[in-house]
């Protein structure tokens, strides 16, 4: 007996997230560079490359996330009587870039 389609809960949702970020430790504690394990260094960059992946929503079957900043309600004047930038609420880091394309990047 198959059930209705229905769209994934935000729990849902969440719970492969983070299944597939729980995944990363594990599978580059292990792999082999260059054929030995590598520097920490090498795996750490490694395991940064791939949540960087599953948040462009390339692995897995996961969606794309988007990255939202959210900064607190009294960022904005205080930047400002600070004479400083402030970030807006709302504003999306990765809205036409893949990040894991611009990790290693020089901007």
């Amino acid at each position: 007996m198959t059930s209705t389609p229905r769209a994934i809960t935000s729990e849902e949702l969440r719970d492969e997230f983070m299944a597939a970020c729980r995944n990363l430790p594990k599978y580059w504690a292990t792999v082999e560079l260059d054929g030995d394990l590598g520097t920490v260094e090498a795996r750490i960059s490694g395991a940064l490359h791939s949540l960087l992946v599953v948040i462009d929503g390339l692995a897995g079957g996961l969606p794309a996330f988007d990255l939202v900043a959210a900064p607190h309600p009294d960022d904005k004047a205080y930047c400002i009587a600070e004479g400083e930038n402030w970030i807006e609420p709302g504003t999306v880091l990765n809205h036409d870039d893949m990040l894991h394309e611009l990790l290693y990047s020089e901007t």
